[in-house]
């Protein structure tokens, strides 16, 4: 059993700054010995990581972090998911439509309250 254990990490395939091999890398140089993606809404990332984590010789594991609804938001994460599924596709598009719904509101306010963004 891995003793240096990262559950919950994000790429910029969500709000992180880094590619997923990056990622990876990163968490490699750090003494991270399994590490888990789990970017909002999308599993876009986890092919890039898990084949860099094979390259650098870091466990990997396929995860997800998903903003279940809007207002009080509640993000639960996922493991070890089926990132090939259609239907999981199909509703991560449905929940990333509603977040940029959610966040042309925010800017909207933003600006009817005079603030320059």
């Amino acid at each position: 059993m891995p003793r240096r254990v990262d559950l919950h990490t994000h790429s910029r395939h969500s709000d992180g700054t880094a590619s997923p091999a990056e990622v990876v890398r990163r968490s490699k140089a750090r003494g991270v010995e399994m590490l888990v993606l789990t970017d909002h809404d999308t599993v876009g990332g986890c092919a890039e990581a898990a084949l860099e984590a094979a390259r650098v010789g870091l466990r990997f594991g396929s995860g997800i972090e998903i903003n279940t609804r809007d207002g009080d938001m509640l993000h639960v994460l996922g493991y070890g998911i089926n990132t090939g599924s259609s239907r999981l596709a199909d509703r991560l598009t449905e929940f990333r439509s509603r977040r940029a719904n959610r966040i042309r509101s925010i800017v909207e306010r933003l600006r009817a309250a005079g603030v320059d963004i």
